[in-house]
């Protein structure tokens, strides 16, 4: 089972390096993370996200 994970796993890569090129998967995606995460819009997001989940695990 874990062999197929890997197996598929590598498949996905291989597909996506066919449309990125040569360069490494992680130069392309890093930037768009960064822009991600730099913009106000995700940040309000994740304050929400925390605040809710810091309730809902809070211990009474």
């Amino acid at each position: 089972m874990l062999d197929d994970f890997f197996k598929e796993r590598g498949k996905l890569i291989n597909l996506i390096q066919l449309f990125i090129g040569n360069e490494k998967l992680i130069d392309k995606i890093q930037p768009e993370i960064i822009k991600f995460f730099e913009q106000s819009r995700t940040i309000d997001i994740l304050s929400v996200m925390l605040v809710e989940s810091s309730v809902y695990f809070k211990v009474s």
